[in-house]
């Protein structure tokens, strides 16, 4: 029998909170949560990748000894009624992040980089 993986019952802890699913429902789906929380069971490979999907949490996250801290600076411009959102959902936070890789990409990796460079930075 292949031998479980430890995982720090704070991350799942966090990982839980951050994706804002039901606990209740999330019981039913992986029955073992409660033991895994409790450090009373480890997880499998295949659990702790089921659990990344269903939670939308990137799988390494879980083998961190602790909670991410996820700063994004762009949420303090994510307002309802002039107030920050305290628990912002992971599709917002995965959105965020692919949006800045993707612009990171194109700021350092387009034509346009190469002519900025060879139309702003030259002097006649």
């Amino acid at each position: 029998m292949a031998k479980g993986v430890k995982i720090n019952p704070k991350v799942i802890r966090w990982a839980v909170q951050a994706s804002n699913k039901d606990f209740e429902n999330l019981q039913h789906k992986f029955s073992k949560l409660n033991l895994w929380i409790n450090e009373t069971s480890e997880l499998s490979a295949n659990e702790v990748n089921k659990l990344s999907k269903e939670l939308k949490i990137p799988f390494g996250y879980f083998f961190l000894s602790k909670p991410p801290e996820e700063q994004i600076s762009l949420l303090k411009y994510r307002t309802i009624d002039n107030e920050q959102s305290e628990n912002p959902s992971r599709e917002l936070i995965d959105t965020i992040k692919t949006m800045e890789t993707k612009q990171r990409f194109m700021r350092d990796s387009t034509p346009f980089g190469v002519c900025r460079e060879r139309f702003f930075g030259r002097r006649n």
